[in-house]
């Protein structure tokens, strides 16, 4: 929403913006003249309870690197800190915990949209691990092009149209695109078609099976 990692600490704003989505998610069932059953969401579910989460221990277990869910007493404690940083006129590029800030919107997320769909933790960097796809960040073009590559294979897209549709549909720089595009597409595989990683049924990240979707073009 443009906001800025600042917003994150307001409670009310990421509430509103929890709800915003829900309403947008209704107009494009009623555009599109569809329903909605799954929604894939790239954060973490909910607050750490223990010394890590079960979903967060299957990414390390696969060498996947990802950022640690703090605990709630850990996200007030790091509430008070964003607060006297700003208090202080500290920049908005320099807040701590960035890295972590935006949990505190996927967990609005789901509380607000678990009410009306099935809504499933998926991580974009898991989905192209098991994919064969995730040696260089798609950030980079060789990357996004490795990537792209292998999302249209699975998905049965030739790579240039799927790229020049994502640019149509979605916000955002390519490899933004490609995220929400693999998201929403583990999101159209559960559940036949998907693999747990963690603990069921909400401590657990989803990733494509790939016995199922044989990989293709990831030269």
């Amino acid at each position: 929403m443009g906001r800025g990692n600042a917003a994150t600490i307001d409670n009310r704003l990421v509430r509103a913006f929890a709800r915003q989505t829900l309403e947008y998610l209704r107009s494009v069932e009623k555009l599109a003249n569809v329903e909605i059953s799954v929604v894939a969401i790239d954060a973490s579910r909910s607050y750490r309870v223990g010394p890590r989460r079960a979903c967060e221990q299957a990414m390390d277990r696969m060498g996947i690197h990802c950022f640690a869910t703090p605990s709630r007493q850990e996200f007030d404690e790091i509430r008070v800190k964003v607060r006297h940083h700003l208090n202080r006129g500290g920049a908005l590029n320099r807040l701590p915990h960035s890295h972590q800030l935006w949990m505190l919107v996927g967990f609005a997320l789901f509380e607000v949209l678990s009410g009306h769909y099935e809504c499933l933790e998926v991580f974009p960097q898991a989905i192209t691990s098991v994919l064969g796809a995730a040696g260089i960040h798609k950030s980079r073009a060789q990357g996004y092009e490795r990537q792209l590559s292998a999302l249209a294979s699975n998905t049965g897209w030739d790579a240039e149209e799927l790229s020049r549709q994502l640019g149509a549909c979605a916000y955002g720089p390519g490899h933004d695109r490609l995220d929400a595009y693999m998201c929403a597409w583990v999101a159209s595989l559960y559940p036949d078609r998907v693999i747990a990683c963690g603990d069921p049924p909400d401590d657990v990240i989803w990733v494509p099976d790939v016995e199922k979707f044989p990989v293709h073009g990831q030269n």
